[in-house]
């Protein structure tokens, strides 16, 4: 099967095929794409979010968490083929230091050292737009409100965290 069209349009193409791999084989779903990526390993592309969930103090629910894993392995496969979208025009609102821009700019690094895929800026603004319009289980805190969480009783929270590391470390 070949697709043509645009960069943009091939990747979204791409995109709706393998969510909808992902939705028949529910299960193992991630597992089941690898054979989509023979030149990337889906599991440091997993681990990768998942620590940038850790660093950033967020959970996605799992279909966000899905779409976005399949959205960066485009990303990646698609830089590595040398296919890149256009360069958006509208690149200054994505500017800036926004908390979205601080875990994607994180991915990113990642991504460039244990992928070996250095993904360009440009990508990198559609990566924050699609960060922004995922649905969060925990959503992103920022530190102000962290540490007046902390404050009101410090034992308990950091005891409470500890928790929730351990257990998501269980899960991983």
């Amino acid at each position: 099967v070949r697709a043509e069209g645009d960069e943009k349009q091939i990747r979204r193409a791409l995109f709706e095929a393998q969510k909808r791999i992902v939705e028949y084989f529910s299960g193992n779903a991630l597992g089941k794409l690898q054979i989509l990526y023979p030149n990337i390993d889906l599991q440091i592309l997993e681990n990768a979010i998942r620590q940038t969930e850790k660093t950033f103090s967020f959970v996605l629910t799992d279909i966000s968490f899905i779409e976005f894993f399949i959205y960066i392995g485009i990303i990646v496969q698609r830089v590595k083929m040398g296919c890149e979208i256009e360069k958006n025009q509208d690149s200054a609102e994505y500017a800036g230091e926004s908390r979205e821009w601080f875990v994607c700019n994180f991915l990113c690094e990642q991504m460039k050292e244990h992928m070996q895929c250095s993904i360009p800026d440009f990508e990198m603004q559609g990566m924050m737009k699609r960060l922004k319009g995922l649905r969060f289980q925990v959503p992103m805190a920022k530190i102000r409100e962290k540490n007046d969480l902390r404050s009101h009783n410090p034992e308990l929270f950091d005891f409470m965290l500890d928790i929730l590391r351990e257990v998501d470390g269980k899960y991983l």
